[in-house]
C-alpha cells in the first residue's frame, strides 16, 4: 500500500535503541540549561517551574535523566558528564531540601510532600538515584532517608486522596474514588521504602500498607472470588471492569491503562536491576490488563486511545508505555513487545527531530510553552524520563526468541465491556472501534493497524454538533449519553445509541438552554474486516436553538510532524497534496481515499464529502497536533434550527486499506435503499472486500417498525420481524461480486 514508510526499516539491536536513546538526552540536555532556575542553595536548582505539585516532579525527572547521562557506559562522548552530574545532584538537592520534612520551600514558595500523588515523582526518578548513589554524600543520603520515609509514614497512617480517606476503589470516576493508578505507585513506593529501610520501626506497616494498595489497584469485581486471602482480604472494590476497561478522568481511558503498567513495571525494573525483591501483589491484574492493553496499541507504537484523550496528544500516557513494553518483555515474555517499543521511540523521534533547539517538543508545542511553561516542560521531563528508563532498563532484558507468529496474528479479534459501551475489531487489515462512553462521547475508529498517524480521537467518526452557548471548557461539547447496545458477530460488530447534544448551554447575558436535538447514531464493521457503515440522525428538540457548526461524519486527519505535514488525498477529479497549516475547505465529491490506505464515502443525506483545514493546531485542548476534518456535511453558522427538523440524516463508509481505486467501486456499488425508507428506517447496500454484498439497516426513529430484510442476517432486532428504536439488523447476500482489491 502507498503511504509512510516505516518509522524503522527493521529492528534495531538493543545498543542501538539505547545508543538513540542516550543520544536524544543529549540533545535535550543542552537545551534544558534554559529552564534551569537556581536554587536557594549554592550549587542547586530546579529544571522547570520549581513550583509545587507537577513543579517538584518535573524537577525529579530531569534529576533521573542527567543522572542517566553522567553515569551510563554509553553515553555519547561529546556529553560533559561533570556538568550532567553537577545537574543530577543539584536538582536532587533542591528537590529534597524543598520537602516539608526538610523546612525548606519551593520557587513558589510553598514546601511539597504528604499528597497522594508527591511520591510519584519519586518513584520515576529511583533509577537515577540508583545510578548516583557512588556519588552521593552522607548528607544526602540523610535528606533522602528522611523524605521517603516521612513519605511512607504518612501514606501508611494519614492517607486522603482529595477528601477521600484511606485506600478506595470504584469502577466510575464520578465516584471520586477510582484510585487505581495512585494505589499502585503508593504500595509499590512503601514496598520499596521497607526494602531500602528494613530497620525502620515503621518497615513493617510500610510492607503491610502496601500490599493493601496493590491489592486496589487493577481490581476488579471477580477478586472476591479469588483463592488468594491476601487479595480477597484485603479488596475494598473494583477499579477496572470485568474486562479491564477503565473509567478515568470521566471517559474510557487507555491512556492510563497503560500508566497503571507503567506503575508496577518501574517498580519491577528497579527490583530486578537494584536486587531488590518487589512486593508480591505488584504484578495483581497486570498481566490480564497488558493482553487487554496490547491490542490496543498500534503497529507504529502510538496508543489507539479508542476512548480518546483530554490532554495532548503523543505525550505523558504514550511515553509511559515504554516502561510498560520492558515489563511485559521482562515479567510476561511478549516478544512483540520490544520491537513495538523500537517503533515507537522511532517515531516519537521525529517531534525533536522537528525542533531546531534540542528540545522535544520545541516546534509541536510552542504555542503551549508561551502560554504555560509550567505545564510544557513537565512534558518535556516526561520524555526525557522515559528515555532514560529505556537506558538504564533495556539492556538487562533477557533476550527473547524472535516470535512465531505476526504482531496482527497476536493481537487480532474482539475485545468488549459491554457495561462500559466500548467494543472494537482488529484484524490485519483494519483496526475499529466504537467507544459510547469517550472523552466527548460517541467515538469511532477505522483504520489500517499500521498507520496509527491516521488516528485522531476528539468526536471521531461521531459527529460533531455545536450550539451557540456551548464553550467546551475542557474540550468536551456539553452532551448526555441517553443509551447504547452492541451486538458482536465473527469478524465485526454493530452498536448504535442516542445522544443528546447540547444538553447544557448558557449565553451572554443570563440566558440558558438545555436539550437541543438527538443524535441517533449507528456503526457497523462488517465481517469482511475492512469496511465499516456508519448512519447519524440528529433530530432537533422542541425549541429553536442556534447552530454554531455542523459536521456530519466528522472524520479526523492527522497532519502534523508524523505525517510529515502532507496527505495526499485522491478524489474522482485527481490526486492532491494537502498541507498542515492551512486554513481551507476543499470539496471532496462522493468519494475520498487518503494516502492510498483510508477510503470514505459518502452514500446519502449530503451532496460531498469536505475536506476543512485550519491553520492552528486542534488535537485536544492545548492544541497539540494539526488535525484535517472530512466532513459529510459541512455548515458553518449561526444558523437557526426548526424545532423538530434533521439538523443531520446521514450514512456513510469507511473502507480501511483500500487505494483510490478499490473506495471508487465500493462508492460505485453503495446506495441507499430508498425502498425501505421511512419514517425512522434507513438502509445501505454496500459490496464488502471480501466480494459479498451486505445490506445493513438501522431504526434511527421512535416507533417500533416491520425490520427489513435481505440475504442471511448476522444482526436482527430484539424480537422477530421487527426493529424497535435504536436496533440495527445486517444481513449478508451470498453471490459473490468482484471488486478492485489492494493488495495487504
Amino acid at each position: 500500500m502507498n503511504g509512510l514508510a516505516p518509522a524503522v526499516a527493521s529492528p534495531r539491536t538493543t545498543d542501538e535503541i539505547v545508543d538513540a536513546a542516550l543520544d536524544s538526552l543529549a540533545r535535550w540536555a543542552s537545551w534544558s540549561e534554559s529552564a534551569w532556575i537556581p536554587a536557594p542553595r549554592p550549587g542547586t536548582g530546579w529544571f522547570g517551574s520549581g513550583y509545587t505539585v507537577w513543579g517538584v516532579q518535573t524537577n525529579q525527572k530531569y534529576t533521573a535523566a542527567m543522572a542517566t547521562l553522567a553515569t551510563h557506559a554509553r553515553t555519547p562522548a561529546g556529553v560533559d558528564r561533570e556538568w550532567a552530574l553537577d545537574r543530577a545532584l543539584g536538582s536532587l538537592r533542591a528537590g529534597l531540601d524543598s520537602h516539608v520534612a526538610r523546612g525548606g520551600v519551593c520557587a513558589d514558595g510553598k514546601p511539597w510532600g504528604l499528597t497522594w500523588i508527591s511520591v510519584l515523582g519519586l518513584e520515576r526518578m529511583m533509577h537515577g538515584i540508583a545510578s548516583l548513589r557512588p556519588h552521593l554524600t552522607d548528607e544526602d543520603h540523610a535528606a533522602l532517608h528522611a523524605v521517603m520515609c516521612a513519605e511512607a509514614d504518612w501514606l501508611s497512617s494519614d492517607y486522603q486522596r482529595g477528601a477521600v480517606v484511606g485506600i478506595v476503589a470504584d469502577l466510575w470516576d464520578a465516584s471520586a474514588r477510582n484510585h487505581a493508578e495512585s494505589n499502585i505507585w503508593n504500595g509499590a513506593f512503601l514496598w520499596r521504602t521497607a526494602e531500602r529501610y528494613p530497620q525502620h520501626p515503621h518497615a513493617a506497616r510500610w510492607r503491610d500498607t502496601s500490599l493493601t494498595f496493590l491489592a486496589n489497584g487493577v481490581s476488579r469485581a471477580s477478586d472476591l472470588e479469588t483463592a488468594d486471602p491476601e487479595i480477597r482480604t484485603r479488596h475494598r472494590g473494583a477499579n477496572f471492569f470485568p474486562h479491564f476497561a477503565f473509567d478515568h478522568h470521566g471517559y474510557l481511558n487507555v491512556g492510563y491503562m497503560a500508566i497503571c503498567v507503567s506503575n508496577a513495571a518501574i517498580a519491577q525494573l528497579d527490583a530486578n536491576v537494584e536486587g531488590w525483591s518487589a512486593p508480591p501483589l505488584l504484578v495483581h491484574g497486570q498481566r490480564g490488563l497488558w493482553a487487554v492493553l496490547r491490542r490496543m496499541i498500534f503497529g507504529d507504537g502510538r496508543l489507539a486511545r479508542v476512548g480518546g484523550d483530554s490532554r495532548t496528544r503523543y505525550t505523558y500516557c504514550q511515553e509511559y508505555l515504554a516502561p510498560a513494553l520492558m515489563y511485559a518483555a521482562g515479567e510476561f515474555g511478549d516478544p512483540h513487545a520490544i520491537p513495538v517499543l523500537d517503533r515507537m521511540l522511532a517515531t516519537l523521534q521525529r517531534d525533536q527531530d522537528a525542533s531546531e533547539n534540542g528540545s522535544f517538543f520545541g516546534e509541536r508545542l510552542a504555542g503551549l510553552a508561551m502560554r504555560n511553561p509550567y505545564y510544557s516542560t513537565r512534558l518535556e521531563g516526561d520524555r526525557a524520563n522515559a528515555l532514560s528508563l529505556v537506558a538504564v532498563h533495556l539492556p538487562v532484558l533477557a533476550p527473547i526468541e524472535r516470535p512465531a507468529e505476526t504482531l496482527e496474528e497476536a493481537v487480532g479479534g474482539s475485545w468488549s465491556e459491554p457495561d462500559h459501551g466500548v467494543v472494537l475489531h482488529r484484524s490485519p487489515r483494519r483496526f475499529t472501534s466504537f467507544a459510547w462512553r469517550a472523552h466527548g462521547l460517541a467515538a469511532g475508529l477505522a483504520l489500517p493497524p499500521g498507520r496509527g498517524d491516521l488516528a485522531e480521537w476528539d468526536q471521531n467518526l461521531g459527529g460533531r454538533v455545536r450550539f451557540a452557548g456551548d464553550s467546551a471548557p475542557d474540550g468536551r461539547l456539553s452532551r448526555e449519553l441517553v443509551a447504547y447496545r452492541t451486538q458482536e458477530f465473527d469478524g465485526g460488530f454493530a452498536t448504535s445509541g442516542e445522544v443528546v447534544e447540547g444538553r447544557s448551554l448558557a449565553l451572554d447575558e443570563s440566558w440558558t438552554g438545555e436539550h437541543a436535538a438527538l443524535s441517533r447514531l449507528a456503526f457497523v464493521a462488517l465481517p469482511d474486516e475492512r469496511t465499516v457503515v456508519g448512519f447519524h440522525r440528529c433530530t432537533v428538540g422542541t425549541w429553536s436553538p442556534i447552530v454554531a457548526e455542523l459536521q456530519g461524519l466528522h472524520l479526523g486527519v492527522p497532519n502534523d510532524i508524523f505525517s510529515p505535514s502532507t496527505r495526499q488525498i485522491s478524489t474522482a477529479q485527481g490526486m492532491w497534496a494537502a498541507s498542515a497549516g492551512e486554513d481551507d475547505v476543499r470539496s471532496l465529491g462522493q468519494w475520498a481515499c487518503i494516502d492510498g490506505v483510508l477510503g470514505l464515502v459518502g452514500v446519502y443525506g449530503a451532496p460531498e464529502l469536505q475536506l476543512v483545514r485550519h491553520r492552528g493546531r486542534l488535537g485536544g485542548r492545548f492544541g497539540s497536533l494539526h488535525v484535517d476534518e472530512v466532513a459529510f456535511p459541512l455548515r458553518h453558522g449561526p444558523f437557526r434550527a426548526t424545532p423538530g427538523s434533521d439538523l443531520l440524516d446521514i450514512g456513510w463508509i469507511v473502507v480501511s486499506d483500500a487505494d483510490a481505486s478499490e473506495t471508487a467501486a465500493v462508492a460505485g456499488a453503495a446506495k441507499e435503499d430508498t425502498e425501505v425508507r421511512s419514517e425512522g428506517v434507513r438502509a445501505i447496500w454496500v459490496t464488502g472486500a471480501d466480494g459479498r454484498r451486505y445490506f445493513i439497516a438501522a431504526n434511527l426513529g421512535t416507533s417500533r417498525v416491520r425490520a427489513p430484510s435481505a440475504g442471511s442476517p448476522l444482526v436482527s432486532g430484539s424480537e422477530s420481524g421487527a426493529l424497535s428504536p435504536g436496533e440495527i439488523a445486517v444481513s449478508v447476500v451470498d453471490e459473490v461480486q468482484v471488486r478492485p482489491s489492494a493488495s495487504p
